[in-house]
């Protein structure tokens, strides 16, 4: 019994019997033919779908309306490849002539008023509200929450926190509860301070009123660089916000915003126990408050004015330890270039690097990248 030979379709090219083989190769180069013609005949098809559209000669029976979805429907893959082309034009006109820019602005979605926008503003306020409304045993939370306008967030978690960044004597140009609140932890410039350095554990803290004053004059020669170079913000115009830091909350607390550092250590001596204290009650507060959930700490009664937790490091306050080692301040530089604030990293405030040392860098590491792209590319200049 003979087998039939499958019958292999053959094509005459040139004089010569060609197998047209079939496979996936042979269908990718159809495709690219297939578009590659379709791409060819858009132009001279957009000037007769143009035509068609808004000439009245070509069909004065019909409406603009009209004409467009006839066009549309009769030619729908070059309708719209033509757009894509339009489109892509007028793109390049606006950004390469028009000097705009891609950008993404997010701001006030909440308040749109909108079904879902309301919907997530309330699902925000009752995870904000979650641990009180669950201790809530005689229903006046939930009572508050019904019938008195809330918040839908909370910068700093406190709301007289709040009250008192909106008190600051910082001029009415500045903006505290923003940048100290939302846009705190964008990619800032910070500080950190670590009291004896090169020691595994240290008796010196910085809490002490010598190594509180270096950490001042070293936070306030960064401040002055930064705002020589015009790379800090937080205000319209040539003035900045100072960093949230300890010594911050300090001049809160003592009212010494106009205080020089000396000055303000001056006042500090008398009640340095009275602020550890205060300092080692509202670490036990937030340690003891913090919700994960809503990743807030709630109200509290003995944290100092403008704290924050990144002024102070994980154990102080543990088991009565009031040896603070590590502190931060957060300078407002997300806003400018981060190659410039990189560049004036020699003007940084630096300590003596035995008592106290220092060291900078940004929330995402900026700095550290650039200086090992730097080092980087000069390896690869050098290599033979």
């Amino acid at each position: 019994m003979r087998l039939k030979q499958q019958q292999i379709p053959r094509l005459v090219l040139n004089g010569k019997r060609k197998v047209q083989r079939k496979g996936p190769w042979n269908r990718v180069s159809h495709s690219f033919n297939f578009w590659k013609d379709e791409l060819d005949s858009v132009l001279p098809t957009l000037l007769q779908i143009a035509f068609f559209l808004f000439s009245d000669e070509a069909s004065p029976e019909f409406s603009l309306a009209q004409r467009i979805a006839r066009g549309t429907a009769r030619h729908p893959l070059k309708a719209l490849l033509g757009s894509l082309v339009f489109a892509t034009l007028l793109s390049y006109i606006g950004i390469g002539l028009g000097e705009f820019s891609i950008a993404v602005d997010n701001d006030g979605w909440r308040s749109r008023g909108t079904l879902v926008s309301m919907r997530e503003m309330q699902n925000e306020v009752l995870s904000l509200f979650r641990k009180k409304l669950f201790q809530d045993r005689d229903g006046s939370v939930w009572e508050d929450l019904q019938n008195n306008v809330q918040i839908g967030y909370r910068d700093l978690g406190d709301t007289a926190e709040l009250r008192r960044l909106q008190s600051l004597p910082f001029g009415s140009t500045c903006n505290p509860t923003k940048y100290y609140g939302s846009d705190l932890f964008r990619d800032n410039l910070f500080a950190v301070y670590k009291a004896e350095p090169d020691a595994d554990l240290s008796k010196v803290s910085i809490l002490e009123p010598e190594v509180l004053l270096r950490v001042c004059e070293a936070e306030q020669e960064t401040q002055q660089a930064l705002q020589q170079n015009g790379v800090c913000g937080g205000c319209e115009g040539e003035q900045c916000l100072p960093p949230l830091s300890l010594i911050l909350s300090l001049r809160a607390e003592l009212n010494g915003f106009n205080m020089t550092c000396k000055e303000l250590i001056q006042a500090y001596i008398p009640i340095e126990d009275q602020f550890t204290n205060s300092l080692v009650k509202c670490t036990n507060e937030v340690l003891d408050q913090f919700d994960p959930t809503t990743s807030s700490y709630g109200e509290t009664e003995h944290c100092p004015s403008l704290f924050s937790p990144t002024m102070i490091d994980g154990n102080f306050g543990v088991n009565g330890n009031k040896i603070l080692r590590y502190t931060s301040s957060y300078f407002i530089t997300f806003e400018a270039d981060d190659q410039k604030v990189y560049d004036m990293r020699d003007e940084y405030g630096q300590t003596d690097g035995v008592v106290l040392g220092v060291s900078y860098d940004t929330f995402w590491e900026t700095q550290n990248e650039i200086y090992v792209d730097n080092v980087l590319l000069s390896d690869m200049v050098s290599t033979p």
